[in-house]
């Protein structure tokens, strides 16, 4: 049986709200960063979408891990809940299945790595559903 690569399923037309939502949410960060470089693989991603090309789920991922590195750690924890209540209806498990986390015990690596690893989940589950 053949697997599908979600890196190359296209992010569907009725999703593209979520992608501007998301190039909107990253320039903002960025520019809220004096003397920050541009990220060159962001802005290839931004620029093909504005190109009018279809993005993938893949080039979604990468973009949101992107703007998840640039937030702060207090950001990030605010995230969390949020993350997780997106995979629980995406996996249809409620929130029953999802692995527990200490947000006031773990460290600001632990909160990213955490948070990566939810954003990581939930777009391979929208590649896989869209």
């Amino acid at each position: 049986m053949a697997s599908t690569d979600t890196d190359l399923v296209e992010v569907p037309k009725y999703a593209h709200v979520y992608v501007d939502q998301v190039i909107g949410e990253y320039e903002a960060v960025r520019n809220a960063i004096p003397n920050l470089p541009v990220n060159e693989l962001a802005q290839q991603i931004i620029d093909k979408y504005r190109s009018g090309t279809s993005l993938t789920w893949g080039e979604m991922y990468a973009l949101e891990w992107l703007l998840v590195n640039f937030q702060s750690d207090e950001k990030r924890r605010a995230l969390v809940p949020f993350l997780k209540a997106r995979l629980a209806v995406l996996s249809g498990t409620g929130g029953q299945h999802l692995p527990a986390f200490d947000l006031a015990k773990s460290d600001s690596a632990s909160v990213l790595a955490y948070v990566e690893s939810l954003l990581r989940e939930i777009n391979r589950l929208l590649a896989v559903t869209a």
